[in-house]
């Protein structure tokens, strides 16, 4: 008798109480992935919009703008610009 592997990720698909919850993480995964890119491109947006000296006042040239962007972290992600005077009161 000749016997293969079985891979746990086969078991999950052919297990039928476990195709919800591999669905659920499909769409989990996804709608991260999908809140992740929201914010990818708002920030883009915000730093794209201030200008050259501010810029260079935080260390990005406008050309790395994209690339430091994808290069974040979630909770990186997660901050917002700050738009105005940047002079402290």
């Amino acid at each position: 008798m000749q016997t293969h592997p079985v891979h746990y990720n086969d078991y999950l698909s052919q297990n039928p109480r476990n195709r919800g919850s591999r669905l659920g993480q499909v769409l989990g995964n996804w709608y991260r992935a999908r809140v992740r890119n929201i914010h990818r491109r708002r920030m883009i947006e915000e730093l794209r919009a201030m200008d050259d000296k501010i810029l260079r006042d935080i260390g990005i040239n406008r050309g790395e703008i994209h690339s430091i962007v994808y290069g974040f972290s979630d909770d990186e992600l997660k901050m917002v610009p700050t738009k105005g005077d940047l002079r402290a009161h």
